[in-house]
């Protein structure tokens, strides 16, 4: 008998911690987001593009819907989960919103409409891309941005640089990001859209380390002529 109160005070107390309804974040102000629902988190939806709110999602929150991002709002992902709905992707991203992610999990797809911009350098990534999805005659002109080393298209080795729909429109990205995370993630490009792969932050120091070594021998090279 004991057990069975037990077991029931645990699924009340998971039930209450879990809400159905949507989140709204629209006051230009900074914001924490740890929590659990199965509904959509929205950032600046319907609010003057000016508005700016930030919201920084961590452990152990888990967006059962999708995170969508509007206006110059900015989200940065550190933690927790964003799973996606059945028929909607789990990050919509427009206007210049720009989403920052380093860490959690981000199933299902991510479209990049409008000049939203992400930057990504870590976490676990297995969503599809749609990249600058606008409306037929749109030039949206959303930026995937990569942080890492041995990234390849189409398991093809690829150089760092900026990757449009006029080298290819749709494909496989994989690599290793910043944080050491391995990912492989299908892409399609429309419009203006576009993948801008760059060394992660110690490759790009030893590359600039190198080339100052380089330049200071050159220059010694100069004067002992």
């Amino acid at each position: 008998m004991l057990m069975r109160f037990c077991l029931f005070v645990i699924i009340v107390i998971f039930t209450a911690s879990v809400s159905n309804a949507n989140v709204f974040y629209d006051d230009g102000q900074p914001h924490t987001f740890q929590d659990s629902i199965n509904g959509s988190l929205y950032v600046d939806y319907e609010v003057p593009q000016s508005t700016g709110t930030t919201v920084d999602i961590i452990d152990p929150a888990v967006v059962g819907d999708t995170l969508y991002t509007f206006g110059t709002s900015r989200v940065n992902l550190s933690g927790g989960s964003i799973q996606g709905g059945q028929y909607i992707s789990g990050i919509v991203a427009d206007d210049f919103s720009c989403i920052a992610i380093v860490g959690g999990t981000v199933g299902d797809t991510i479209v990049g409409l409008a000049d939203s911009f992400f930057d990504i350098s870590g976490g676990n990534i297995t969503a599809d891309m749609v990249i600058a999805a606008g409306e037929v005659g749109c030039y949206d002109t959303s930026t995937f941005k990569f942080h890492g080393t041995d990234f390849k298209i189409d398991s093809i080795p690829v150089d760092y640089g900026i990757y449009n729909a006029q080298y290819k429109s749709s494909g496989i990205l994989s690599g290793k990001l910043a944080d050491g995370t391995t990912f492989e993630s299908s892409f399609t490009i429309y419009d203006g859209g576009s993948i801008v792969l760059v060394p992660e932050p110690t490759s790009l120091s030893m590359f600039l380390v190198g080339m100052q070594i380089f330049a200071w021998r050159r220059k010694k090279s100069k004067q002992s002529t």
